[in-house]
């Protein structure tokens, strides 16, 4: 027996070699037991080796060590526990969270219906409200049989309130109440220009108050015209009504909810007015197609809506604009509006990562109003 070997060692087999493989084939075989099991989440795992054998794996110029990196999933063999079929993201704070989003889920009259019945618990909490603006846009979107009753309350808080956002959603609820809301009838458009002396938008909401005499009307009229401002307050009504979300707040239910005040941005407080001044047979008296062209001016350059460059475009071509403004105008009404109708598309929505992006939209809308949300968003996705 030469000197050094162990009684046992039969001659020509390698122990350390032997033992040195055995020791690395235990510490894989230990690791994949814990990956499969969720016990092991280490990014890098470095084990050492008898020197003969790491020399006999890698260059004399390596290190002594290998060094083991988690496989991808992909790599590795899948788990012994049965794998759920494949579904849908799922958003946080859903009605039912193991249900997947289909485009249904996003379709108007999905997003009609879960306005009704979740959105009731989130009006509740605006029209309870210590703050008086979200009061107010609370009760401006009420639905259902008590909703004349919140326009009313809306319609007695404005009359006694010195806020210029409190007075324009009194007025929009108000719009076709009728003489059998007694609130509603004691309600003018004088209170929120005697706050906004400067706004446009106040001014014409007072030059169609078919209540007062036709010389008053024009007069508030000329004053809409001078104006140094325009300002509806209906694209703040966007910001109000989600800074209000209740706790837990699920993306589907902020988007039906933005859906909810979308609606009333195409028929705000600018409507009426301008139909009934600004018609084609108005026009024929030089004085009001002067007026007329002046605010169209106004609603191009300062309007926060995508109906607002509508009704420009309209008086303008009225009053005879060039072709060339007119054309621009109808281009970009026309691209803002098929890009929102891409974002908003049903078949896009059916993931969390979508519907996220869309709320953040909305609410950029709040802060901006739709025509500034829009331009920089089609700016962002032309990068």
């Amino acid at each position: 027996m030469r000197p050094g070997r162990i009684w046992f060692d039969t001659p020509g087999v390698q122990w350390r070699l032997v033992l040195g493989v055995v020791a690395v084939a235990t510490v894989l075989v230990a690791l994949l037991i814990s990956w499969q099991r969720e016990l092991w989440s280490a990014q890098e795992v470095v084990v050492a080796v008898a020197p003969r054998l790491a020399a006999s794996a890698t260059p004399a110029s390596a290190p002594r060590r290998v060094a083991y990196v988690a496989p991808a999933a992909s790599a590795l063999p899948a788990p012994a526990r049965p794998v759920a079929p494949a579904r849908a993201e799922v958003c946080a704070a859903r009605a039912a969270p193991d249900e997947d989003i289909t485009p249904e889920d996003v379709s108007e009259t999905a997003l009609q219906r879960r306005s009704r019945d979740s959105g009731a618990r989130w009006l509740a909490a605006m029209q309870a409200s210590g703050d008086e603006r979200t009061r107010a846009a609370g009760w401006l979107l009420a639905q259902g049989g008590d909703a004349a009753a919140q326009r009313d309350r809306l319609a007695t808080l404005a009359t006694s309130s010195r806020d210029a956002q409190v007075q324009a959603y009194a007025l929009r609820a108000c719009r076709g109440a009728g003489p059998a809301s007694s609130a509603c009838q004691s309600l003018t458009p004088q209170a929120w220009v005697q706050i906004e002396a400067d706004n446009g938008a106040a001014w014409l909401a007072l030059s169609g108050d078919t209540r007062l005499e036709p010389a008053v009307q024009l007069d508030a009229l000329r004053q809409a015209a001078r104006a140094r401002r325009f300002e509806t307050h209906g694209a703040a009504l966007q910001g109000l009504v989600q800074a209000a979300a209740p706790a837990g707040t699920g993306e589907l239910d902020r988007l039906a909810m933005a859906r909810l005040v979308a609606a009333l941005r195409g028929d705000w407080l600018v409507t009426e007015p301008l139909r009934l001044h600004c018609s084609a047979s108005a026009l024929a008296d030089p004085e009001r197609s002067g007026l007329c062209d002046a605010i169209a001016d106004m609603l191009a350059t300062q309007g926060q809506s995508v109906p607002d460059l509508l009704q420009a475009r309209d008086i303008g071509q009225r009053v005879g604009w060039p072709e060339d403004r007119l054309e621009a105008l109808r281009d970009e009404a026309d691209a803002l509006l098929a890009f929102e109708r891409r974002r908003a598309d049903a078949s896009e929505l059916a993931n969390c990562g979508e519907l996220a992006r869309l709320n953040a939209f909305y609410a950029e809308v709040g802060r901006l109003g739709q025509l500034a949300a829009l331009r920089q968003a089609m700016q962002r996705s032309a990068r």
